[in-house]
Parts: C-alpha cells; sequence; structure tokens
C-alpha cells in the first residue's frame, strides 16, 4: 500500500517514490540502488527537506557536475550595484554548481513534485534537481524566496527582513518571487480533489512516451 509518511518506496513495482521531508543521506542511496531499474522517479518536494542538500539528489541524477544557479550578490563598495560573482569559497567548490562526473547515472525520467510550502533552501534543492537530464516538475508556483535572508535592524530595536541574493536559473530566467519553472501545472481544490493528483500526474508522465507532453 502507498504511504506519503514513508521515505521512500516502490509504486507499482516499475516507479519510485522519495519523500524529501526527512529522508537521511544514507537512505537516498538505498533508494537509488533499489531504483535502479525502474521507469521512473517520484520525488516529493512539497516540504522542508531537513537532512539534505541537493548535492545529495545530483550526485546520483547527472552525468557531469554542472552549474544549476546563478546567484546575483551585491557589491560591497556598491551597494545599489549587483554582479554574478562567485564566493571566495568557490575556489575549493562551487556551491551553485552540483553533480559530478557519473557514467552510471540515472538516465530515466525524474519527476519533481512541488507546491506553495516549497521555499528557501527547498526551492534550492528543487533547482539542483532540475538540472537532472530528464526531469519534469510538476505541481504549482512555488515560493520564489530561494535564496538567503538578512537581517537589517535599526537602533530602536525594529528588524527588517529581506532577502539580499538573487537567484536565477542558468539560462538568466529569474526565481525570486516567481517560484520554480513548472511544466505541468497541478491544483487541488474541493471541486476538483482527487487523492492525490500530484502522484496520478507523476505516474502519467513516467508511463507517457514522451519526455514532456
Amino acid at each position: 500500500m502507498f504511504s506519503y509518511k514513508k521515505e521512500w518506496q516502490l509504486i507499482d513495482d516499475n516507479i519510485g517514490y522519495i519523500n524529501l521531508k526527512t529522508i537521511s543521506k544514507e537512505d537516498i542511496k538505498k533508494a537509488f540502488d533499489e531504483f535502479s531499474d525502474t521507469n521512473g522517479i517520484i520525488i516529493d518536494l512539497r516540504n522542508y527537506p531537513k537532512n539534505i542538500s541537493g548535492n545529495d539528489i545530483a550526485k546520483y541524477t547527472y552525468p557531469e557536475r554542472k552549474e544549476f544557479i546563478k546567484v546575483l550578490s551585491p557589491l560591497g563598495n556598491s551597494p545599489s550595484l549587483a554582479s554574478f560573482g562567485k564566493p571566495s569559497i568557490s575556489v575549493i567548490i562551487d556551491p551553485f554548481k552540483s553533480g559530478s562526473k557519473n557514467s552510471k547515472y540515472y538516465n530515466k525520467k525524474i519527476i519533481l513534485l512541488v507546491d506553495q510550502t516549497t521555499q528557501s533552501k527547498a526551492e534550492y534543492i528543487g533547482m539542483a534537481i532540475q538540472a537532472s537530464p530528464i526531469c519534469i516538475t510538476v505541481g504549482e508556483n512555488t515560493a520564489g524566496s530561494v535564496m538567503n535572508i538578512t537581517i537589517f535592524k535599526l537602533p530602536d530595536g525594529t528588524e527588517f527582513r529581506f532577502t539580499a541574493l538573487g537567484g536565477f536559473y542558468p539560462d538568466g530566467t529569474g526565481v525570486q518571487r516567481k517560484g520554480l519553472k513548472i511544466d505541468h501545472y497541478v491544483k487541488e481544490t474541493t471541486s476538483n480533489f482527487i487523492h492525490d493528483q500530484y502522484i496520478l500526474k507523476g505516474i502519467e508522465l513516467i508511463e507517457s512516451k514522451n519526455l514532456v507532453e
């Protein structure tokens, strides 16, 4: 029987399901080992992952290391200006790239499920998953708050919280205030509720011969 509470499981013997809410890095490895011969994997990101990063998925779904996000950062000596620069740590490891050279990567369909609860770190992880060669995103608009929160405190103690960095796809498409790119919109309401339309659409897309309908 299918349960959304399980961290990973098989659906109908040929489709994998991974819930990112509480899954560990160790269980992700077990899941991808188990799903190696499936027709596709549904990755549920309608939550806020606690134990993983985008690279924990990308290492199994990328054939090689690649950029998945561009970040617009303010210039320190010119607050009104910004650039697509790299952090100093990038000389060691670039945080805006993910995956690694992997000839045995999972090359079947990846269906990414997102909704309005997908926000901040979850959107960052989502962008890393979307850069997989065959990823189809299903759901509704995400929060559009992919980057960090900066706190500015006034003398009277009042705090202003705002996003200080801009998140963009490698092609320049913005994510801030827009949310992740969606390939197939699904919206559950009281008038069209079918449990669970997201999962059903994911199964339909995996079983379809077309990559994106």
